[in-house]
């Protein structure tokens, strides 16, 4: 098992954070705060299921992460792996997909170089790309030093323009479409990976296992940009996120309090 980057408080917090961005909801925030929702949800009290519904939350899929922050922990193919910086208390994640004996591509950069760089060096790893799926400190904070050390190297980025919404790029092994989901971030792009044996969905800060990055505009129209375009992909799909563990597509449409729906 391994741990989920967000408790139910954190979920229960973000969801209310974003519904302060978005004005239908404005309404729903004055009869309840964040506190007395976990306190419900720690109680086994029940509260209106208007609430939860306003907020976009699945009070039974709260409940179970309440009870148990944990998921069973997905491994990774050989060509693919994952790495984890620190980001002070916390930790971010990186990706390595190789693309030959010693050619690869990163997807975001991560808060610093060193620790790609200990994994390209043991494993004779040469990058000729780095995606950044957004330009927040933390997936960002490695790029000058690995510019450096690869002079060749390219930065694709949605900021920059080198990459956009529906750019198909294809690699040795796989093919890589771009999917735009602005809500963390105007500008976040996610890329969808077809390999011969598995999918795979590089989410960066939209998705998480179990939860959804920090939404600040627009709540509920982010949301529902994750769900057509993202929880719409094959549900075997790999979600390779930013913060926190692998999961799957199927996963969090059956178990991601934002997305889950009970019967």
């Amino acid at each position: 098992m391994t741990a989920l980057e967000d408790e139910a408080i954190d979920i229960i917090q973000k969801a209310y954070s974003g519904a302060k961005s978005d004005h239908s909801l404005s309404n729903v925030l004055k009869s309840t705060t964040s506190q007395s929702l976990l306190d419900s949800i720690r109680s086994g009290a029940d509260r209106s299921n208007e609430i939860w519904s306003k907020l976009h939350l699945d009070r039974r899929s709260l409940q179970k992460i309440f009870e148990n922050p944990n998921i069973p922990e997905l491994q990774l193919p050989d060509f693919c792996k994952q790495i984890i910086f620190p980001f002070g208390p916390y930790t971010v994640n990186g990706y390595v997909f190789k693309t030959g004996d010693n050619d690869c591509v990163l997807f975001d950069a991560g808060t610093r170089a060193y620790d790609y760089l200990t994994f390209l060096n043991q494993h004779n790893l040469t990058p000729s790309k780095l995606l950044i799926t957004h330009d927040h400190s933390d997936h960002i904070g490695g790029t000058s030093e690995l510019r450096k050390k690869f002079p060749k190297m390219k930065v694709l980025s949605s900021s920059n323009q080198s990459i956009q919404t529906g750019d198909i790029l294809q690699e040795s092994n796989y093919t890589l479409t771009a999917i735009s989901c602005s809500g963390h971030s105007i500008d976040a792009l996610a890329y969808f990976i077809q390999a011969k044996d598995q999918n795979f969905l590089i989410s960066g800060d939209t998705i998480f296992a179990r939860s959804v990055g920090k939404i600040s505009r627009n709540y509920l129209h982010s949301l529902q940009l994750i769900e057509t375009r993202l929880l719409s992909l094959p549900e075997d799909t790999l979600i390779l996120p930013g913060h926190g563990p692998v999961t799957t597509i199927a996963d969090e449409k059956q178990h991601n309090p934002f997305f889950a729906k009970s019967l």
